[in-house]
């Protein structure tokens, strides 16, 4: 816990420090770390006139006369601490996570690209020892090799081959799941397509597999995942989704058995704003077959949200609403369980209580703009079960035992309080807490309430 107090100081003294960067921190500038770091362009700092950062000598390194063939290096440094009581059956945990991350993008011309991304993971206090996602001595999260070109004056082709992270979309079905220590990445290949109003993607890759030694991370053969995804750009601010994704999976597990996968995923998402009214709603149909039953299951969800802006504190009012669908019949050769194959880690909330699947919830939620850079967010999320013939399926997409030997369909409610600080355009601190009011489709299982506490200071340049 020291360490992270730590962090969180000496960050905040270098920020104060450094008059440079508080006079262009606007908030709004391109010196912002992206959500996908290689999504980051600094051509524009071979301007000398924009250069202020005192980490600007390290995002644009020229290596040639024209300024065309440059490198960009990048890093972050995040501790996170979670409190967690009566998660499963662990009792308590008191987790430090540390995650240090450092990437090389090289570009020669417009033409090719090279983004090299290592990580070193590790945690502490975890009682029973890491998860899958704790630990990672040194490994590739990233290590991919870009090929483009250029079909118009709006419109550019690439093609992507490696190690990468993806995220489409509100992250209901691919993310690269921030919460854990481990970012998801995925193995494979990636054309992309840019246009003036229209973004397509296409891959065909497999799931890292995490493994905690040096260099050993490898891809997933028992997964195969692939896909597309299309974002067109319309008038008065709406975008339309339309995607496919395909998923092969050996030993897959729900509550009606174990069996091989093999799922295909059709979707929409419409989402936008206009004027203080935002939107953001998705549908999902999924067919396949399992060991020898047939899929058929179908999501849907929906995040609107109306913001004051006149007001103090600019409250956004929203509303969050989602239904998954379960199993109706274990014992008719169909299976109706959703799959959310890749989904954000803290879907619900950062406590990762559990999964979409099965699942039907309403969570009123406000949020409030305290400062420029400093925001709440509030909310109360009520679930119940889709299909009481179905499980409760928790964070790891797994049934938990005994939720579906009973009938109660109530899965239980949960307050969630989060507030968020970014200091800088690099430092960035999180607070959270969350507790779970268990159901009875749980407590008749043997679980209880969740209570969860999460602080993080993330520094990036």
């Amino acid at each position: 816990m020291g360490k992270l107090w730590i962090i969180g100081v000496v960050s905040a003294a270098f920020t104060l420090w450094s008059p440079s960067l508080r006079a262009q921190d606007d908030g709004e500038t391109p010196f912002l770390p992206k959500t996908l770091r290689y999504d980051e362009d600094y051509r524009y700092l071979a301007d000398p006139a924009r250069r202020g950062d005192p980490w600007d000598p390290l995002k644009y390194i020229p290596l040639n006369g024209a300024g065309d063939v440059y490198l960009s290096l990048g890093g972050e440094l995040r501790e996170r601490y979670e409190h967690t009581r009566n998660l499963g059956f662990r009792g308590k945990d008191d987790v430090l996570m540390n995650r240090l991350l450092l990437s090389a993008d090289l570009h020669v011309g417009d033409a090719f690209r090279s983004f090299v991304q290592f990580g070193v993971l590790s945690q502490f206090g975890r009682d029973g020892g890491s998860l899958a996602t704790d630990e990672n001595r040194l490994d590739f999260q990233q290590a991919f090799f870009d090929a483009s070109t250029g079909l118009g004056p709006t419109e550019r082709a690439t093609l992507r081959v490696g190690r990468q992270e993806m995220t489409y979309g509100s992250g209901r079905f691919v993310s690269i799941r921030e919460g854990p220590n481990a970012r998801r990445s995925f193995d494979g290949f990636r054309t992309l397509y840019r246009a003036g109003g229209m973004d397509i993607d296409a891959f065909v890759t497999r799931p890292v597999k995490l493994l905690p030694g040096t260099f050993d991370d490898r891809p997933d053969k028992k997964q195969g995942f692939w896909g597309a995804y299309a974002v067109a750009r319309l008038p008065a601010g709406m975008n339309v989704d339309v995607y496919y994704f395909g998923l092969d999976r050996a030993n897959a597990v729900f509550a009606a058995g174990i069996a091989d996968e093999r799922r295909h995923t059709l979707g929409t998402r419409l989402w936008g704003a206009s004027g203080a009214f935002d939107y953001n709603v998705e549908a999902a149909f999924q067919f396949g077959s399992f060991g020898s039953q047939t899929i058929r299951a179908w999501g849907v969800s929906a995040d609107l949200g109306v913001t004051f802006a006149t007001l103090p504190f600019k409250p956004r009012l929203g509303l969050k609403a989602n239904a998954e669908s379960g199993d109706g019949n274990p014992n008719d050769r169909r299976l109706g369980t959703l799959n959310p194959l890749f989904p954000n880690h803290a879907y619900f909330s950062e406590a990762a209580v559990g999964a979409p699947m099965n699942d039907i919830d309403f969570q009123p939620n406000l949020t409030l703009q305290l400062a420029q850079r400093l925001s709440f967010y509030v909310g109360w999320d009520f679930f119940w079960r889709q299909s009481t013939r179905d499980a409760v399926y928790n964070a790891a997409l797994l049934p938990i035992p005994g939720t579906a030997q009973n009938n109660s369909r109530y899965i239980g409610d949960l307050i969630t309080t989060h507030l968020r600080w970014r200091v800088d355009r690099h430092l960035e601190l999180n607070l959270d807490y969350t507790h779970f009011f268990a159901g009875g489709a749980l407590r008749k299982a043997g679980r209880g309430d969740i209570d969860f506490a999460m602080m993080s200071v993330a520094y990036r340049f």
